[in-house]
């Protein structure tokens, strides 16, 4: 059995029924809405007297209203009918009566508590047979056969509706379908059972195709919004597709591909736990429905279940050989997972089956680029491009790729192209953003960083971005506000904290950076980076108003240099920074180890040194030392 499916749900429902009508004698009432507005809280009403609130009549006319109705009715029988035998009669095909019906087999009110307003929550009404409710209660003499079938019986309350204490049981929107799936295997219930005449045929056939005419609407509008030039097109085209579909299952819940495409805009909508209702309950009505698991299996991807998406791309390539959608949608999950060995054989199959599936391209391209792959990466992009050179994500990942092979120009020519396809894609713009700052283009940065925050105003990453160029620009100030920002949308952000901190030393808000910097490293002490910054803080003369010494700074800083040395003993900069903190408290041996160290691992120790002091005499008046002349010649003698 499905998971989704689970029946216990179902039988607590019923024991809580049972439970409440343990003793005595009971009938039973199955409503597909739970009223809980006025006039309807606290009421059982018939539907003549709601025809009478409509229009505000008078409550004490009920009575004389309802003769003139059988009143009227008597000319389409024969004589010598009882008016009795009129009022059901009328009642069962739909007219308004002062009667109510009830039941005495629950599961018959559990039918009519599921079935219509799949939307809404249903009930069912336990009323007991007191002395008092048995004087209001019938029992038709002579049933029809659909009388029979649902166990009828009727009461006719002398003001329209029953208020005295009666049990009502909550059933859920959510599994009235399953609900129904119950009541048909389990006890033979279902629509043609309770409708069994020739009226519940006519219903029924009325009923299914204007079922079928909001059906198709829907698809028509469905249609529309894939087709739309704008976001607001769209969702106007999608809104008219749900209704439509909705209508459709007002009219027949039991139509497993209005649920299946209902879930489909829903995805469109980004509402994915209506999406998961709506496929679930598609394949509660149709076990072998391959599309709707396979779509379920995409939205609990995305919504970070790749155990389930998993086991529903499984199930839907179980139950369709040859579903290449579906082992390229397992593969995500897989690489998701971390797998991405298994993610890779998906793909080849999902290739194998179909060769021209750009998408699967695109996607083990991806997988490669994760396993550090980048010409396996290259060859798949280049391939997905051949089979669909309009495909604007093969462009923005063969950028990613061009870039992490320091092939920058080719970057930014790849992210030209998926914007020129793409306008509106944030990360695209943020991206290419890194890559003219990593070519020290930082206005030209800036510019893309803030398209990003246009596009998507709460894209953390971009206003951080954005922050470390006005950083390298020198504009302190503004680059705050951004990590502000950053901050303020992602508050666990721990580089945004570190890099405000160097921020707020550079403006010489010490306190402000001291408090940043260890708030980084709260949120994440395995980051050298940020150790190495709060070093570089420590170990900088500026920084006395905030400590006790320049003796104790320095010891600080050669502390979290050491931190940053052990979390990354590649971190040239770190040891470049380690050796300039020993050369201020004149510890020779120390300070050339670690200077050279930092050549060897690719540090340019001259231009860093400029960066700070003059000339060899400008440290060495500045930090009271006498550097041995060994350790001199590894460093300029003036600024050039």
């Amino acid at each position: 059995m499905d998971a989704w499916s689970d029946q216990s749900e179902i039988k607590k429902k019923i024991s809580e029924i049972e439970e409440h009508s343990a003793n005595g004698e009971y009938i039973y009432r199955g409503e597909p809405e739970y009223h809980e507005k006025p006039p309807y809280c606290g009421k059982v009403s018939s539907n003549l007297w709601r025809e009478l609130e409509v229009v505000k009549a008078k409550y004490s006319d009920i009575k004389s209203i309802q003769a003139e109705i059988i009143a009227a009715a008597r000319a389409y029988y024969k004589g010598g009918t009882e008016d009795y035998q009129i009022l059901t009669d009328l009642q069962h095909y739909g007219g308004k009566t002062n009667l109510i019906d009830f039941t005495t087999d629950y599961n018959v009110a559990l039918f009519f508590a599921c079935y219509g307003s799949p939307g809404e929550d249903g009930r069912v009404i336990i009323l007991p047979e007191t002395e008092a409710t048995k004087e209001m209660i019938s029992r038709p003499l002579t049933p029809e056969s659909r009388v029979r079938a649902q166990k009828s019986v009727f009461v006719e309350p002398p003001k329209g509706y029953i208020k005295q204490k009666y049990e009502v049981v909550c059933i859920p929107k959510d599994l009235k379908l399953r609900i129904l799936q119950y009541l048909e295997t389990g006890h033979g219930i279902n629509p043609t059972v309770i409708y069994n005449d020739i009226h519940g045929f006519i219903r029924s056939q009325n009923a299914y195709w204007m079922a079928y005419r909001e059906f198709y609407n829907g698809f028509i509008s469905q249609y529309e919004a894939e087709k739309a030039k704008s976001t607001g097109e769209e969702q106007i085209a999608l809104e008219k597709a749900i209704k439509h579909y909705t209508n459709a299952l007002e009219l027949n819940l039991q139509l497993p591909a209005v649920y299946y495409n209902r879930g489909l805009v829903y995805y469109s909508k980004q509402e994915y736990k209506r999406a998961v209702d709506d496929f679930t309950k598609a394949t509660i009505l149709k076990p072998d429905y391959a599309e709707s698991y396979n779509s379920r299996g995409v939205v609990c991807q995305i919504n970070g279940n790749d155990e389930r998406a998993i086991e529903d791309h499984s199930r839907a390539i179980q139950l369709k050989s040859g579903y290449f959608e579906a082992y390229a949608n397992r593969g995500i999950a897989y690489k998701s997972k971390g797998e991405v060995d298994r993610a890779i054989e998906d793909y080849n199959k999902a290739i194998e089956l179909k060769p021209d599936y750009a998408i699967a391209y695109v996607n083990r391209g991806n997988a490669y680029h994760d396993k550090g792959d980048l010409d396996d990466a290259l060859k798949d992009f280049n391939e997905a491009i051949k089979v669909n050179p309009h495909l604007a994500d093969v462009y923005y990942n063969r950028g990613n790729c061009y870039n992490d092979k320091c092939d920058v120009d080719l970057a930014i020519k790849d992210y030209n192209i998926a914007i020129e396809l793409k306008p509106d894609s944030a990360q695209t713009y943020n991206n290419r953003g890194m890559v003219y700052y990593s070519k020290e283009e930082y206005g030209r940065a800036i510019k893309d960083f803030t398209k990003a925050t246009k596009i998507e105003p709460n894209h953390a990453d971009a206003y951080y971005n954005r922050g470390n160029s006005y950083i390298r620009r020198g504009e302190a100030d503004r680059a705050i506000l951004d990590y502000n920002k950053a901050i303020d949308l992602k508050d666990d952000y721990a580089n945004a904290y570190s890099n405000r901190g160097v921020a707020y030393y550079s403006n010489k808000e010490y306190e402000r950076a001291f408090e940043d910097f260890n708030r980084a490293i709260e949120l994440n002490p395995n980051s050298a980076d940020i150790y190495n910054n709060r070093g570089v803080a420590y170990s900088k003369k500026g920084a006395m108003e905030a400590v006790p010494s320049v003796e104790f700074a320095i010891v600080r800083a050669i502390k979290d240099f050491n931190s940053a040395i052990g979390l990354n003993p590649e971190f040239a900069q770190a040891y470049y920074n380690r050796g300039e903190a020993w050369l201020r408290l004149g510890e020779w041996e120390k300070a050339k180890s670690d200077l050279t160290v930092a050549k060897e691992k690719g540090m340019d120790i001259v231009t860093a040194f400029r960066t700070d002091y003059d000339s060899i005499a400008d440290f060495e008046a500045r930090n009271g030392v006498k550097l041995p002349e060994n350790i001199a010649g590894m460093l300029p003698i003036t600024k050039a």
